[in-house]
C-alpha cells in the first residue's frame, strides 16, 4: 500500500512537471478545479476520494513547480533570501498537505471487540492515575469513575499516583511548600481509603509523568495497564469496549480512545462557539487517529488508554527521554514489532485549559516533545518501524514546525508592502494560472476531508495564534534537545472578569504593521502603476493576514469562566423533595458540584433552603441527593433551580460520578451533533465575522 502511495504521488508530481504554457495552463488548473468540485457532489466512494486528492495534489504539484522553477527572484540576495525562505514555508506546507493526506487516505473504523462469555478469562486491570498539582475534588471525580467501571470483582484495581505528596515535597527546604505537600499527602490519603482507592507515592519527583507511572508500575502485578489522566472520568463501559481488542491479537500493546472534553478550549470559550462547531481535538481523535490505526501507527496519547503490562515491561516501562513520554513508548512498542489499536468511542470526559496562557503552555510541552522524538530518536533511523509507521511518525513530528511557516506567511507580504522587497517574479495573469488553482483546491480538499470535524481557516486561527510562542520554545529545542522538562497544564482555574489575553501582544503589534503595509502598498498601487500587477496579489494577501490577526485577536479576549467544573445538558427526569413536597422536575445540566432544574413556576418553595432529589433512571439502588437550591429565576412558564450537591457520603460522591460520568453514549451524541459540515461558505463567513468581532472589541475597550 505504501509502495503504492508513493508510485501515484510520484505519477501526479511527473505529470505536474510537463510544461504546457500559460493558455493551456489556465484551461488545465480550471478544469482541475472544476473537476475537484463536481468529484465532491458525488457519493463518497473510496475510488472517487483517491481521484479527488490526486487532482487537486496535481493542481497544487504545478503551482509549486512554477513556483521553483520561474519565480524567485536572483537580481538582489536581500530578495533572494526572504524569497527563498518564503518559498520553503510553501513547500513545507505542501509536505503537510501530502503527509496528512497519506496518514488519513484509509481511516479505519474499528468495531468494538466482543470479551468472552467466561468472565474468569477476562485479564487483571491495574487503573493508574497520575496527580501532581489538581486539587482533591478534581482527582476524587476522576476515581470515583474509574472505581465504577464494570468488571468483575477482584480483577480490578484503581490507584492514585500522587507525585504533589512526595517524600522531597513533604520535606521541601520551604516550609510553606512542606506543609502544603504534608497536608495534600494527608488529604488524599483519606480520600482514596473512603472511595476504596489505593493512594501511592514516591520518594521524588524523577521524570515526571513517565516516572510516576513507572514507579506505580513496581507496586502493580496487572495484566492490563489503563492510565487516565487526574481530570479524565472514564464511563461505565471503558473496560467493556477496550479490553476485547487484546484477545483479537496476541500482539497487541496498546488500546487508544478518543479525549472527549466537556468544556471550551479557551477560543472556544472565548468566541462562544462551545458546541456549535467541531472542537479543535475532534479532526484528530476522529480522523487522524483512525487513519494512523489503518497503517498499524495508532499511538498512546497519555490518558484514555489500556496496555499490555508484558509489552511495556519489554521496552523498560514508559519512556522518560522526552516531554512527550506517550507518543515516544508508542513508537518504542512499535518498534518492537507490539501492535495498537484505535477504538473510536468517546468513553473519557475530561477538562481543557481555561486561558490562553495555559493552553500556550500545553501545546509548548506537545511540540518541544514531538521535536526531541524527532531529533533524538528519529523514527527514520530507527529500527523495527515499517515503512509506514516511519512516515506517520515523522509526520507527526514534522507537524510541530508550523509556527516557522505561519510566521513567514504573516510577515512576508510585509516585504514588499513596506519596504519594497519582490519575493517573486511573475504577473497577475501567471499568478490566476497557477496560484489561484492551487488555494482553491487546498480549501476544497481540506474541506471534503475534514469538513465536518475543521472548519474552513479555524486551523489558521489556532495555528497563528499558537506560533509566535511556540516556535522559540522549538528553536530552544533544536538547539539544546534535551532541555525541554515536562510542564503540567492547569485544568481548574477560573475567570471572574473579562479581558484581553497577555498573549495578544504580539498581534497587537503585528495587527498594526499589517494595516500599515496596506495602507502603504495602497498608495503604492495608485501612484506608482509599474508595481499594480504584483501588488493586487501582495494587497489580497496583507488583506487576509489582517483578517486572520483580528480573528486571533478576538479569540484572545478572554471571557468570564466561574465555574471549575463545567456542566453537562442533560435531560432527565426527576422529582425534587422539598418542605415534604414531592415536586416533578427535569434535569438540565449537571457537573459533579451542582446541577440545574427546571419546574414549573411557583411550584417549588420560594425560600431557598435544602432539599433531595430523586432519580428514578438513576437505577434502584442510587441513594437521594442531598442538595441545597442556591438560586432561582423563571423563564417562560417554569422555574430554573440552581443546586449545590451537598456530597454528605460517599454512596452519594458515587452517584453522582455515575449521574455525569457513567454514560458514554452521552458523550457520542455530543460529538455527533457538533461534527458536521456546515459548508464553505458558512465556514469562511464565520472567520471573517470572528475578524469583525476582534475589530470591534479592540475598538469599543481601547
Amino acid at each position: 500500500m505504501v509502495v503504492a502511495w508513493l508510485l501515484a504521488l510520484g505519477a501526479v508530481l511527473w505529470l505536474a512537471s510537463i510544461d504546457v504554457g500559460i493558455g493551456p495552463q489556465i484551461l488545465l488548473a480550471g478544469g482541475g478545479v472544476l473537476s475537484v468540485l463536481v468529484l465532491r457532489l458525488l457519493p463518497r466512494a473510496h475510488a472517487l476520494r483517491l481521484l479527488l486528492i490526486c487532482l487537486a495534489l496535481f493542481v497544487s504539484a504545478r503551482y509549486l513547480l512554477w513556483r521553483v522553477t520561474e519565480t524567485v527572484p536572483t537580481g538582489h540576495w536581500y530578495e533572494a533570501v526572504p524569497a527563498v525562505i518564503l518559498l520553503l514555508a510553501e513547500l513545507y506546507g505542501f509536505w503537510l498537505l501530502t503527509s496528512g493526506v497519506f496518514m488519513t487516505i484509509r481511516p479505519l473504523e474499528r468495531v468494538v471487540a466482543r470479551l468472552p462469555a467466561e468472565r474468569r478469562s477476562w485479564p487483571t486491570v491495574d487503573i493508574l492515575v497520575p496527580t501532581y498539582n489538581e486539587p482533591w475534588p478534581l482527582v476524587e471525580a476522576t476515581l470515583v469513575a474509574a472505581r465504577q467501571m464494570r468488571w468483575p470483582e477482584g480483577r480490578m484495581r484503581v490507584w492514585c499516583c500522587d507525585d504533589g505528596g512526595t517524600e522531597a515535597f513533604r520535606n521541601h527546604a520551604d516550609p510553606a511548600r512542606a506543609a502544603a505537600a504534608r497536608e495534600r499527602h494527608e488529604e488524599f490519603k483519606r480520600g482514596c481509603a473512603a472511595i476504596g482507592v489505593t493512594y501511592i507515592t514516591r520518594p521524588e519527583n524523577k521524570g515526571a509523568k513517565a516516572g510516576n507511572l513507572n514507579r506505580a508500575m513496581q507496586s502493580c502485578s496487572g495484566e492490563l495497564v489503563a492510565v487516565f489522566d487526574a481530570d479524565h472520568a472514564p464511563s461505565a463501559d471503558f473496560l467493556e469496549k477496550t479490553v476485547g481488542q487484546f484477545f483479537k491479537d496476541d500482539r497487541l500493546a496498546l488500546v487508544q480512545t478518543p479525549h472527549f472534553f466537556i468544556g471550551p478550549d479557551p477560543l472556544e470559550k472565548n468566541l462562544g462557539m462551545f458546541g456549535h462547531m467541531p472542537s479543535e481535538a475532534d479532526m484528530f481523535y476522529s480522523m487522524t487517529l483512525k487513519g494512523l490505526d489503518f497503517w498499524n501507527a495508532a499511538f498512546f496519547c497519555g490518558s484514555a488508554a489500556v496496555m499490555r503490562r508484558k509489552a511495556l515491561d519489554e521496552i523498560g516501562g514508559i519512556k522518560q527521554q522526552t516531554v512527550t513520554e506517550d507518543a515516544h513508548t508508542a513508537m518504542e512498542l512499535h518498534s518492537r514489532g507490539w501492535n495498537s489499536a484505535y477504538v473510536n468511542v468517546p468513553m473519557v470526559a475530561g477538562l481543557q485549559p481555561a486561558t490562553m496562557t495555559s493552553l500556550v503552555k500545553q501545546r509548548v510541552r506537545w511540540a518541544q516533545g514531538m521535536v526531541q522524538i524527532f531529533l533524538l530518536d528519529n523514527p527514520f533511523l530507527k529500527r523495527g518501524l515499517s515503512t509506514a509507521q516511519r512516515l506517520c511518525y515523522a509526520a507527526l513530528s514534522g507537524f510541530w514546525f508550523f509556527p516557522f511557516a505561519r510566521l513567514v506567511f504573516l510577515v512576508a507580504p510585509l516585504a514588499q508592502l513596506l519596504f519594497g522587497l519582490q519575493l517573486f517574479d511573475a504577473g497577475t495573469d501567471e499568478f490566476l494560472a497557477y496560484a489561484i488553482p492551487h488555494l482553491a483546491v487546498s480549501i476544497l480538499l481540506n474541506d471534503h476531508l475534514y469538513g465536518k470535524l475543521r472548519w474552513t481557516f479555524m486551523s489558521e486561527v489556532y495555528e497563528t495564534a499558537l506560533a509566535p510562542y511556540v516556535a522559540p520554545a522549538i528553536l530552544n529545542t533544536i538547539l539544546h534537545p534535551r532541555s525541554p522538562s515536562f510542564a503540567v497544564t492547569s485544568k481548574d482555574e477560573t475567570l471572574d472578569r473579562e479581558f484581553l489575553s497577555p498573549m495578544a501582544r504580539p498581534f497587537l503589534v503585528l495587527a498594526a504593521l499589517v494595516v500599515l503595509g496596506v495602507a502603504n502598498g495602497l498608495w503604492t498601487w495608485l501612484t506608482d502603476p509599474v508595481q499594480q500587477q504584483t501588488l493586487v496579489v501582495v494587497l489580497g494577501w496583507g488583506i487576509f493576514n489582517l483578517w486572520l490577526v483580528l480573528a486571533v485577536l478576538a479569540a484572545m479576549w478572554e471571557t468570564r469562566q466561574v465555574r471549575e467544573f463545567p456542566r453537562v445538558q442533560r435531560d432527565i427526569e426527576a422529582t425534587l423533595v422539598a418542605a415534604d413536597t414531592s415536586i416533578a422536575c427535569r434535569l438540565t445540566d449537571v457537573s459533579i458540584t451542582g446541577a440545574q432544574l427546571a419546574a414549573g413556576t411557583g411550584a417549588v418553595p420560594d425560600e431557598p433552603g435544602e432539599a433531595r432529589l430523586v432519580i428514578p433512571g438513576a437505577g434502584a439502588d442510587a441513594p437521594p441527593l442531598d442538595v441545597a437550591i442556591t438560586n432561582r429565576r423563571s423563564v417562560g412558564a417554569e422555574d430554573l433551580l440552581g443546586l449545590r450537591f451537598l456530597r454528605t457520603d460517599a454512596g452519594q460522591i458515587e452517584a453522582i460520578g455515575r449521574l455525569v460520568y457513567g454514560r458514554s453514549d452521552h458523550w457520542q451524541a455530543i460529538v455527533e451533533r457538533r461534527t458536521r459540515s456546515h459548508g464553505l461558505v458558512r465556514g469562511v463567513s464565520l472567520f471573517f465575522s470572528m475578524a469583525f468581532r476582534g475589530a470591534r472589541l479592540l475598538l469599543q475597550r481601547s
